[in-house]
């Protein structure tokens, strides 16, 4: 959950996750008036959501909501074409419109944002990690999963490492004011090179 003023207007919004495991619905994110718990808006999603992360990639003061997701693979579908065995990340509007969704691995898979605004020219970007290792993924063509993606303001991704492995944790840091990523993965541990 989430305390945030989406449209910087003063009005606190209280941003949840909701999920639920083998009953399947509801999940999805939901969005409330802090102060009155009144329900503003919800978008339902099929698979549950990990980390959600206002963002504003216009520097106009507007969030944007990014999430993430998990892949449990349970057999829920939502209205918005999602379902539980693909991870996503999903970008919404302050009123809770979708603007885009990005479908990533399949079963067992999660897909984490990790930091936005990190300069890449003349745009930001937002650092996706997706990682999956579990052992109903051995039918899968890529048992293990590690990549971390940038994705742009409209979903596109410009550049990708794939570590060829699970990246069990992966956080990103500011070295002398360089964004990078530093993952770590269950024998090896990889640095990638500054943006």
């Amino acid at each position: 959950m989430r305390v945030v003023d989406l449209n910087r207007d003063g009005a606190r919004t209280l941003l949840a996750t909701v999920g639920t495991g083998y009953e399947l619905k509801p999940r999805g994110l939901y969005c409330f008036d802090y102060e009155t718990g009144t329900l503003l808006w919800r978008h339902d999603t099929g698979p549950y959501l990990t980390e959600v992360m206002p963002v504003d990639f216009e520097h106009d003061g507007i969030l944007k909501v990014i999430a993430g997701s998990h892949a449990v693979n349970n057999g829920n579908h939502a209205d918005d074409g999602t379902d539980d065995s693909h991870s996503y990340v999903y970008a919404l509007s302050s009123e809770g419109r979708a603007l885009w969704t990005r479908q990533f691995e399949g079963p067992f898979s999660l897909t984490h944002p990790l930091v936005a605004h990190i300069g890449c020219g003349s745009q930001d970007a937002l650092l996706v990690w997706v990682t999956g290792s579990h052992l109903y993924r051995q039918d899968q063509a890529k048992p293990e999963v590690g990549n971390i993606l940038r994705i742009d303001a409209q979903g596109a991704t410009f550049a990708t490492y794939d570590a060829g492995a699970r990246l069990i944790n992966c956080v990103a840091v500011d070295l002398d004011e360089r964004p990078l990523a530093t993952t770590a993965g269950f024998e090896r541990s990889w640095v990638l090179t500054p943006y």
